[in-house]
């Protein structure tokens, strides 16, 4: 069983409150790559807004999964293997994958 990353419910409601165009729904971004401290790790933004931040130097790739969970992925041995999933307070409606280092979902709160 994979260990999980829990998004804070408290903290994406407070960026959305009277700022998502969509009312009940928010854009949220995963970002593989540097954290605003320059560390290697994950950014999930909602617009310019951190709603969550992971310091994480083994982290390779994210990938986005039939069910529209979030699998962040490291390198074992014999290739990409997973790491952990990020746990979302909210359903997510729909998701898309631009690159291995970024996932764009739709939460509807």
């Amino acid at each position: 069983m994979l260990m999980r990353l829990e998004v804070d419910q408290a903290r994406v409601r407070e960026v959305c409150a009277g700022k998502t165009p969509e009312v009940g729904r928010a854009r949220l971004t995963i970002c593989l790559g540097l954290t605003r401290f320059s560390e290697p790790g994950l950014s999930l933004k909602i617009g310019e807004e951190i709603v969550g931040e992971w310091m994480d130097s083994q982290a390779t790739g994210l990938r986005l999964l039939e069910d529209l969970q979030v699998v962040v992925e490291g390198m074992g041995p014999r290739g990409p293997r997973p790491r952990y999933l990020i746990s979302l307070p909210f359903p997510v409606l729909e998701g898309n994958q631009p690159s291995l280092q970024e996932v764009v979902l739709t939460l509807q709160l």
